[in-house]
């Protein structure tokens, strides 16, 4: 391939190769690059100066042409047959060039006026021949079925230009993308210099250098610019010729069309269809098993993942090919894979996934080299030829470049390959034709610098068996192989023989097989041992098929010893310096320490592991499953995570759910699986044994069922969500070969037809429970094709496989029969009705596609196909436009044919027919029609076996073929507007055929809602006028009222009839440049209630703070691992609900029958005994219903005045404190229960919801208080609750009952239940039958069962004997979950053999990261749940996968810390989404850091990462973009490395004196404050973030700071700048404030002259800050300050509330001049020392004080003060985004966030601090504790802000471009994200 600077070309639609295994074109999807691009120099391919593959033949001379000084071919003679040059040569071993660029350039001058001849060789659609031919014999352009003429005039040089697909197009027959150029043919009389080939259209002035006549760019007057279509000589450009690529045909018949060069005007104005059309974005194979293992009954694969390079990474020691190691920036690792004939790399970490083609056979052999840069992959033998290995290089970008094809013209299969440790050679073993083992060793060192590939050696083994093969890394060019009873060791010679020896094996090499070798040595270390270093230690490991590992040494081959590790075959090993890895056919893989005592860990799968890779850095290991499935295990965190699922044995069948976006496939193995198709993942799978499902469907409506047919005559009907099987019907027995799931329009259900295999159709109704309600007459019918299904079907119309010559047309769903449609002399491959089906599809073994009406019965058009055998159609029909009639969108044809093609083409000819209405004639038949003509078609490879299913969704097209699913992204708009508009539309319109979107302009199409400046920021936020939903997402994410029935025709949104809505306001008052965007955390902690789940309506609240988080939760179990995360439950666009009476709320209840009504009750005030409020909303569009203030002994009891005496009933007394609600079936009543202040009795209430007022109906007091509610059942008013010693049944009275009384039965007792001491715990009603089950758990471990209807004791259960049941729930019978300890214990009940009930263990535990407060199981799934824990964790579970997702999480300690590395993104791109993801760490006293990822737009935050300290975090700072510092309390200081996600250095030097601050200078110095007043320098060593290098503690350097206080402690720091500061201040507890000067950021370095020894002995030349100034609290003291000297405090729990209520607080303020800073270093300096009501303002450089601020009285005291920092980068100007954030307050004015325990507000400082203004009053911060005493555990923290990068809505035409930024804001319970924006 040639090089050049010309722009690359966007991906090509096709790229063929002929032959399949000849072809050198490497194409690509995505961002793969090609090895022809962006041109290829044909002659320097073809080797033409040396002894190449080109022919000369006659009077062929090679010479230097004079005028344009460059070396050229004169080709002379009279004869053009006998005087050529033809590339390749006949002799040659490259029969075909396999260049595909749509491009070709040839470089010419004719001699004299002599006749000259060029003949260009394609093959087209792999199978045709076709020739042009360019002559100044020919005087016009004539085109036939096998070549074309072209006629061709020059006059002196010129470049002739060739558009191949212009020039294909005039062939009607072949398409115009599907070629390969196979040979060129240069005659006399001629000179040529040159020929090449791309996919870039050039011009004279834009050739890349190579490609030049000569020296200068523009050379214009000496040669000219030919276009071989138009023959127009152009002398410097191409203007001239707008319609290059277009070429039209006259309406003449014959062989031959003459061609006018201009477009049609049909054709011109016609819309067109994009190229390319399709993109291949997933794909999902099916595993190859190819490997026959012995002891293994079945074939296995050969591993297909490996570790690749994927991206930059960290920095790491490569080994070169001299032996000299050198340091690079490594590459972060990626996992490669074969799909079938795809190569796919996946970046473990996002999940992004990049195909790659290439090949034109199925993958059987991948192997990597050791640094993950080069790849072999090994495609299968076929009928076209042998073998075909392609040598890949892994771009730096991560994406894969084919260098190199090698053919194995002599070999019939390849079973191995290996790159040696430098990647210089690659060796592959396999067996010839005669069935002899053959190794091959080739040099390919020179291949990336553009070099050939040499055949270095060959070996010939007759008599060894070759199953795996590797490089020793041990000596050089040693090979290793085994096999059957043989482990042999081979020397490549020079010479080219490999000669070998065997290993001493005695009885162990009898009747063994050997199947994977491994070396003890890591990927990144020195490849060969010097002569110096002997290699006895050194070691190798081979597994066999028995399940033994037998370790072998390199020096003298013997064996060392033999290990049995597992109960399998050994399948994959791989091993390192430290560990050995094995993967077996037992399932397990295994991590062994080098001696094989015990294995350090094991990972147990779903089949057969067939191998394994370890990764460079040795972390990772990479796991490829016998079923397709590729895992990575995380060996540090012990993390599985699943890559990639496939199908174990060939596609049958596959569907699509338009509802769900999912696509269901089955396979003949009897497996169901269920695929996201956003991300191709495996979400849900069905297996059915002894039987093989055949065809698939989807139920079309809103219902998550899939339907499937059998070999065996049998229609199952599955629950997706349940995973279960709700429906098994059989009407015959013979096999379903067609099947349809469609949308019933009377009852709203749906309707399944199937058909036999002998042609009989069955009606299922789903109103019937799927009954069948209508068997067909039967008509004699034929087995279909394999592939082609028996039926489709599209209301009104049903389509049925007859015999090879007619299908049937019925109408849907009487089944009545409409006639037949025939197809003479060809047979019926496949057949569909087109999208809207208004058209019957057939294609047929002609390759014709013949479409027929409907309506009349008559055959419309023909169109031909290439000349393959048609597989697979799809027809879409035109989309037009309601004013005039056009045609917006052409019909659109997706057609698959046997050769493994995707073909795509409009229809601009019969558009006008396919849109015209027609009227029904009396008979059905054929009519003569005119064959069609295909335009705009493109030709797409991607399948190894032909496509056999078309799916369509709204912007995808999924093709199916028994090896593969490939996923098409579809450019344009055309599909999209179908699914938008076209099924809205009544399903089969038989009066007409238009399909015209109602109320659409088609100027609307792709424009964006451009909002005016002065428009309502209300209007802007939400679409109710309520304003209380503050979405996350974009604005199409906004929750849309949907209609409800009513008996008016208005449709108004959804609601409860007569409610009244009521206004809300946002958080944001008066300061309207803060906007809360989001709010993550947890506050389970701070009720039994803070969350409730309905998964009937998808809705999932809980509380956080003062505002209610609502989202929607859709369960789909995605994998079987034991824990995930993200997998298995996807959480949709969250809202806030923010407008609640009162300050915070306490508890929350969703409606049961999922009607979307909530319940909350909230608090009016921070503290214990304020009053609360109930109030209930309408969560489709967060509308108030009603709202109302309970009575005064509502209110929350403060839990340190409650004396609990009872045993173990802590938490029953924290639960007795709370207010509890529950809302009855329907939403018309709301129960409340509370515990009463004078006792142990407590209250109970059921009010009234009256849809705007809300009234009390019935009370009552009960002696002891209540602990929990629950429903006895949906629909019902009864409900129970729980007390410690007994439980309650209530019933309600009606509502038209006059009575106001609560009629309630206590629970009978068990027996001995009085004289015992256990408490009632928890306590849930399972619905039965008939009647309802009641389940009472205890905390001796005991579950009692009660008839709830008879009110009756009927068992008592044994289920944690001893330990306390904390939870109990169920879903349905006989299912029960038990929350003990951390563990979620699900059982079945059952009779046992007497009759009495028994709980039996199903599962194995679901563990939790806390003890388990509360479960909720509600829903048609058994399993499933969502669980709270004491960890403040929200987690999604199912129990029989051992699946748990974490949902929600935060610090269930008090946290302070707050930090963000905003400050270290460079900017060097405008673009948002150059910008990585902001990184946030948050740490608290339990010594936990969580590391949070935001990206760059207002997107969610994930918590990515936790580490434990081994105390109380209490300061944070960033050294770099990826590497942080944390300090404990203890006195240590630990480095984290974001990229290896661990800790990289570690300092113990302060145990005696306990850190309280810490702020980073640079990022090589830190300073410290300590508890005793002392101010530290500290200074790391440079650090590595690589994985796997750990800096000693040693060697950081320590330096003692001026401005030290012994006595008083540093409660303190604060910089003016996140990064290279010029100012540092610190606050002492003596409310002493201290403003240093900082040096530049070079002085900081360490300096050169230290010296080893321990910390503190290296010492810089000078402290790197200076004493400025100190100044004193102006002010009296206030009255509860003692001085807070460090000597006085000496536990950790003063030192934590010195950090919790400092003494003193202060912040610099950065002045800001409209959008400059009138400083580059800060001045003033806002100080508080809480209780006081003031802040002062002061000036460093004056030393006075420039102002006395008073303080809202509700802001007292103040905890933290925040100001934005100045932005300081060397060299680089502040982006817009976070120039926001130094705000925009007038002339030399500054922004300040005051912060107290609960409340915020904002302040202007003005005039240079001497004036200020609140911007805001005082407003509660979010996620705050919702009352001290009901979280106690989490209380005590300090709020904390820091600054974060959000994207800048790009400047609308015509308005004011807005610049915005970010803040994050930490609270008790969660971080909420405010967008900070400024004019």
């Amino acid at each position: 391939g040639g090089s050049g600077s010309a722009p690359s070309s966007p991906t090509r639609a096709i790229s063929l190769t002929a032959p399949a295994w000849r072809a050198r074109a490497a194409t690509g999807a995505g961002s793969a690059t090609f090895w022809q691009h962006p041109f290829v120099d044909v002659f320097k391919y073809c080797q033409i100066d040396g002894d190449g593959t080109a022919e000369k033949r006659g009077d062929v001379k090679d010479e230097l042409d004079r005028e344009i000084c460059k070396r050229v071919f004169r080709i002379r003679g009279s004869v053009s047959a006998n005087n050529y040059l033809l590339l390749p040569g006949p002799r040659s071993t490259l029969k075909s060039l396999g260049l595909t660029g749509e491009y070709i350039y040839l470089q010419l001058k004719a001699v004299g006026g002599k006749f000259l001849l060029v003949h260009l060789d394609f093959i087209v659609a792999t199978t045709s021949s076709f020739r042009i031919s360019l002559s100044n014999m020919y005087t016009e352009e004539k085109v036939s079925y096998h070549s074309l003429q072209v006629p061709l005039v020059l006059s002196g040089w010129a470049v002739v230009c060739l558009h191949v697909p212009s020039a294909l197009a005039l062939c009607r027959r072949l398409p115009t993308h599907a070629f390969v150029l196979r040979s060129v043919q240069l005659c006399a009389s001629i000179v040529v210099r040159n020929v090449f080939t791309s996919d870039n259209r050039y011009t004279l002035d834009t050739l890349p250098r190579d490609m030049r006549m000569d020296l200068q760019q523009g050379c214009g007057d000496s040669c000219a610019w030919i276009h071989a279509m138009s023959c127009q000589l152009q002398r410097g450009s191409d203007e001239g010729n707008p319609n290059l690529h277009s070429v039209n045909t006259d309406s003449s018949a014959g062989d031959s069309v003459r061609v006018t060069g201009m477009l049609a005007t049909e054709l011109s104005n016609r819309p067109r269809l994009p190229d390319p059309y399709l993109e291949v974005s997933r794909i999902a194979g099916v595993s190859r098993k190819t490997r026959k293992i012995a002891d293994v009954p079945d074939l296995v694969p050969r591993r297909f993942a490996v570790f690749v390079c994927c991206g930059q990474g960290q920095e790491a020691v490569v080994w070169h090919g001299d032996g000299i190691a050198a340091k690079h920036t490594g590459s972060a690792i990626g996992v490669l894979y074969a799909a079938s004939m795809s190569l796919i790399t996946v970046h473990p970490k996002t999940g992004i996934q990049h195909c790659h083609f290439g090949h034109s056979q199925a993958v059987d052999v991948l192997e990597a080299s050791d640094d993950g840069r080069w790849v072999a992959s090994v495609q299968t033998a076929d009928c076209s030829g042998p073998p075909l290995i392609r040598v890949w290089h892994v771009d730096p970008s991560g994406s894969l470049r084919c260098v190199s094809v090698l053919a194995c013209p002599a070999l019939a299969s390849v079973h191995a390959a290996a790159f040696d440790p430098l990647a210089k050679y690659i060796a592959v073993a396999g067996t010839d034709l005669q069935g002899r083992q053959q190794l091959r060793v080739w040099d390919v060192a020179r291949i990336v610098s553009g070099g050939n590939t040499s055949l270095l050696a060959r070996q010939l083994s007759p008599d060894w068996d070759i199953d795996c093969l590797k490089f020793s890394p041990f000596e050089e060019m040693q090979l290793v192989s085994c096999g059957k009873n043989s482990i042999r060791f081979w020397r490549v010679k020079e010479d080219g023989h490999i000669p070998g020896r065997s290993a001493v094996l005695n009885s162990l090499g009898r009747q063994a097989h050997f199947t994977c070798i491994a070396f003890e040595f890591n990927k990144c270390g020195a490849p060969y041992v010097p002569p110096d270093n002997p290699i006895a230690e050194q070691r190798m490991f081979v597994g066999t098929s028995s399940g033994q590992l037998v370790q072998l040494s390199c020096k003298d081959y013997s064996v060392q010893a033999v290990f049995p590790l597992h109960d399998g075959a050994i399948l994959g090993v791989s091993a390192n310096e430290s560990c050995v890895i094995t993967a077996s056919a037992d399932k397990f893989v295994r991590v062994w320490p080098l001696d094989f005592k015990s294995f350090y860990l094991h990972a147990k799968h779903d089949s057969p592991v067939v191998g394994v890779d370890l990764s460079v850095d040795g972390l990772h290991v990479s796991c490829c499953m016998a079923d397709g499935s590729v895992g990575v295990l995380d060996l540090q965190s012990h993390a599985y995570l699943n890559l990639a699922h496939s199908h174990g044995s060939s596609i049958a069948d596959a569907a699509i759910s338009q509802t769900f976006q999912e696509l269901a496939t089955v396979s003949i193995d009897g497996t169901v699986k269920i695929w996201s198709l956003e991300s191709m993942a495996q979400t849900h799978e069905f297996c059915i044994a002894k039987d093989t499902p055949r065809v698939v469907e989807f139920h079309p409506s809103d219902k998550h069922l899939v339907a499937v047919g059998f070999e065996s005559g049998t229609l199952r009907i599955f629950d997706i969500d349940a995973l279960v099987m709700l429906w098994e019907l059989q009407q015959d027995i013979q096999p379903i070969l067609g099947l349809a799931f469609v949308k019933e329009r009377e009852s709203g259900g749906a309707h399944v037809v199937t058909c036999s295999a002998i042609g009989s159709l069955t009606l299922y109704a789903e109103s019937c429970n799927f009954e069948p309600i209508h068997c067909s007459e039967y008509t004699p019918s034929t087995r279909p094709p394999e592939g082609c299904s028996a039926i489709a079907c599209v209301p009104p119309y049903l389509l049925q496989y007859l015999d090879p010559h007619c299908v049937a047309l019925f109408s849907f769903p009487t089944l009545d029969s409409m006639g037949k449609l025939r197809v003479q002399n060809s047979e019926i491959c496949t057949l569909d009705l087109s999208f809207r089906g208004h058209f019957a599809v057939l294609g047929t073994s002609d390759s014709k596609v013949h479409l027929f009406d409907t309506v009349t019965g008559s055959l419309v058009v023909s169109y031909t196909l290439g000349a393959s055998t048609l597989s697979a159609v799809a027809l879409i029909e035109p989309f037009t436009n309601d004013a005039n009639s056009s045609i917006v969108m052409p019909p659109v044809l997706i057609a698959a044919t046997s050769d493994m093609l995707i073909r795509s083409s409009s229809l601009p000819n019969e558009a006008a027919n396919l849109q015209r209405p027609r009227q029904r004639e009396q008979a059905l038949g054929v009519q003569p029609c005119a064959t069609g003509v295909l335009v705009d078609e493109q030709v797409f490879i991607g399948h190894a076996t032909a496509a056999h299913r078309i799916l369509l969704s709204h912007n995808m097209v999924v093709t199916a073929s028994p090896s593969e699913i490939l996923c098409w992204t579809v450019r344009g708009d055309a599909l999209e507007l179908h699914f938008q508009f076209g099924l809205s539309q009544p399903d089969g319109n038989a009066e007409g055929h238009e399909l015209i979107p109602p109320a659409l302009h088609m100027t609307e199409l792709g424009s964006q809602l451009v909002l005016n400046e002065d428009m309502d920021d209300d209007v802007v936020a939400a679409t109710s006028p309520q304003g209380d939903l503050l979405d996350i997402n974009q604005s199409e994410n906004l929750p849309v009222a949907s209609t409800v029935e009513s008996d008016q025709d208005t449709q108004e949104p959804s609601k409860p009839p007569n409610v009244k809505l009521q206004p809300s306001s946002r958080m944001v008052s008066e300061d309207s440049r803060l906007h809360l965007l989001y709010l993550t955390g947890c506050a389970v902690l701070c009720s039994q209630q803070a969350f409730s789940w309905q998964p009937v309506s998808g809705f999932l609240c809980q509380i956080v703070g003062g505002v209610v988080q609502v989202e929607k939760l859709r369960t789909s179990l995605a994998t079987s691992s034991r824990e995930v995360s993200g997998a298995g439950a996807t959480l949709l666009p969250h809202s806030l609900l923010v407008h609640l009476p009162g300050v915070k709320a306490l508890a929350v209840d969703l409606e049961p029958s999922g009607r979307g009504l909530l319940a909350v009750l909230s608090a009016e005030a921070q503290e214990a005994g304020g009053s609360l409020s109930l109030s209930v909303w309408h969560l489709e569009d967060l509308a108030c219903v009603c709202s109302r203030k309970l009575p005064s002994c509502y209110s929350v009891l403060d839990l340190h005045t409650h004396d609990s005496t009872e045993s173990d009933a802590e938490d029953m007394f924290q639960c007795a404190a709370m207010p509890m609600l529950l809302m009855l079936g329907g939403g018309r009543s709301v129960v409340t229960a509370m515990a009463l202040d004078s006792g142990r009795g407590g209250r109970v209430d059921v009010w009234g919801v009256d849809f705007g007022n809300c009234v009390l109906r019935c009370s009552a007091e009960v002696a002891q208080a209540p602990c929990s509610l629950a429903l006895v059942s949906t629909n019902s008013s009864e409900f129970l609750t729980l007390c410690q010693r007994n439980v309650i049944f209530w019933r309600c009275p009606p509502e038209d009952c006059q009575t106001s009384e609560l009629q309630f039965q206590v629970v009978e007792e068990p027996h001995g239940w009085a004289e015992s001491t256990a408490c009632m715990t928890s306590f849930c009603v399972m619905k039965l039958s008939t009647w309802n089950l009641l389940l009472i758990g205890t905390d001796v471990g005991h579950v009692w069962a009660h008839n709830a209807d008879e009110n009756q004791v009927l068992a008592d259960l044994c289920i944690a004997d001893g330990e306390p049941i904390r939870a109990i729930s169920s879903a349905q019978w006989p299912f029960l979950v038990c929350a003990v300890g951390i563990e979620l214990r699900s059982f079945t009940l059952e009779d046992d053999p007497q009759g009495c009930l028994q709980a039996t263990q199903i599962a194995r535990p679901v563990l939790l990261d806390g003890q388990i407060v509360s479960v909720q199981m509600r829903g048609s799934c058994a399993y499933e749940g969502v669980a709270s824990t004491s960890a403040n964790t929200l987690w999604y579970f199912h129990t029989t996968r051992g699946l748990r997702v974490q949902l929600h999480g935060f610090h269930s300690s008090p946290s302070r810390v707050l930090k963000s590395n905003a400050a270290w993104h460079l900017p060097n791109s405008s673009s948002n989404d150059a910008r990585p993801p902001t990184a946030v760490v948050t740490g608290s006293d339990d010594g936990q850091i969580r590391l949070w990822s935001h990206g760059p737009s207002p997107s969610l935050l994930q918590n990515i990462a936790e580490f434990e300290g081994d105390s109380p975090c209490v300061a944070v700072s960033f050294l770099g973009l990826d590497l942080f510092a944390a300090a404990f309390l203890s006195g240590s200081v630990c480095l984290f490395s974001l990229q290896s996600l661990r800790i990289v250095s570690h300092l113990s030097a302060y145990r005696r004196d306990p850190l309280l601050v810490m702020e980073a200078l640079c990022p090589s110095s830190l300073v410290l404050g300590s508890a005793n007043g002392d101010l530290w320098h500290l200074r790391p060593p440079p650090i590595s973030t690589a994985v796997g290098v750990d800096v000693d503690g040693s060697q950081w350097s320590t330096q003692p700071l001026p401005g030290s206080s012994r006595g008083a402690a540093i409660c303190g720091l604060a910089c003016d700048c996140d990064r290279s500061p010029r100012r540092l201040l610190a606050c002492l507890s003596s409310l002493e404030l201290r403003v240093f000067d900082c040096f530049p950021l070079g002085s900081c370095r360490p300096s050169s002259a230290s010296t080893a020894g321990g910390v503190g002995r290296r010492q810089p030349a000078q402290a790197p800050v200076r004493l400025l100034r100190s100044w004193i609290w102006p002010e009296r003291p206030p009255t509860h300050h003692t001085g807070h000297c460090g000597t006085n405090r000496k536990t950790e729990a003063d030192y934590l509330e010195l950090l919790s209520a400092p003494p003193i607080v202060a912040t610099f303020v950065i002045l800001q001049s409209g959008a400059k800073r009138t400083t580059d270093i800060a001045d003033l300096v806002v100080v508080a020392a809480p209780p006081a009501l003031c802040l002062y303002v002061f000036g460093c450089l004056q030393g006075t004080v420039m102002n006395r601020i008073d303080l809202q009285p509700s802001l007292a005291p103040v905890v933290r003060l925040w100001a934005p920092k100045v932005q300081r980068r060397p060299q680089a100007r502040i982006p817009a985004a976070d120039q926001s954030c130094v705000g925009s307050c007038g002339a030399g004015c500054g922004f300040l966030l005051v912060i107290s325990r609960d409340q915020w507000s904002s302040l202007s400082l003005e005039g240079g601090g001497t004036r200020a203004q609140w911007l805001r009053q005082a407003q509660p911060l979010p996620a705050v504790a919702a009352l001290a005493s009901s979280a106690a555990a989490i209380m005590g923290g300090t709020p904390a802000v820091c600054p974060i990068a959000l994207s800048t809505p790009a400047a609308v035409e015509g308005k004011k471009q807005i610049k915005s930024g970010g803040i994050l804001l930490k609270s008790d319970f969660g971080l909420s994200l405010w967008e900070w924006s400024a004019d």
